[in-house]
């Protein structure tokens, strides 16, 4: 069922994303898609992974400084594998994302946040507290060409004690993030 579940929202992803490419493309380098891969690097018992398949879309605020330096606004969408004791699950995550463009845009520094729903918040004997979290991120992209680029973020994930348990992930996750 879970896997009908993800395909389904998957086709769904791309199609909005193949859609944004065209109503974005030609008009701003905010449009993106990419693959993220992450392990958690909190003490816990049991290593967590989390791989995610992402698109991001231009927001209508954006600044550039005479001096070349750029801030872009971008709305996240992400969907996500989640591995860990001996079970997987999926995530899907919105939220707002500010990249900070050098001069010459070789170099990004990014932050963001968000929120998002488990589709089962119980990893065999790790309960997560509930299906609702918040996250918040913060990195470093490095482009090697004008369209592609590899980043690292450190990412946080919890569900902000709204529920009667609150564990956290701590994460550190690698992209390789294509811009149109």
């Amino acid at each position: 069922m879970l896997k009908k579940k993800l395909t389904a929202v998957f086709i769904l992803f791309l199609a909005l994303c193949v859609h944004s490419a065209a109503v974005f493309g030609q008009e701003t380098s905010g449009f993106t898609l990419g693959t993220r891969a992450a392990f958690n690097t909190d003490r816990m018992d049991e290593t967590f992974q989390q791989y995610d398949l992402f698109g991001t879309f231009p927001l209508p605020r954006a600044y550039e400084w005479e001096s070349g330096w750029r801030i872009e606004s971008l709305a996240d969408l992400t969907l996500s594998v989640l591995n860990g004791e001996g079970e997987t699950g999926g995530t899907i995550a919105v939220g707002p994302d500010l990249f900070l463009l050098c001069p010459k845009r070789w170099i990004a520094l990014n932050m963001g946040g968000g929120f998002g729903f488990y589709d089962d918040h119980k990893f065999g004997e790790y309960d997560l507290g509930g299906p609702l979290f918040f996250h918040f991120q913060a990195g470093a992209t490095i482009f090697v060409h004008p369209s592609l680029s590899f980043g690292y973020r450190y990412h946080h994930k919890s569900n902000g004690s709204i529920y009667d348990k609150n564990p956290s992930f701590n994460m550190h996750q690698f992209e390789l993030r294509f811009w149109f």
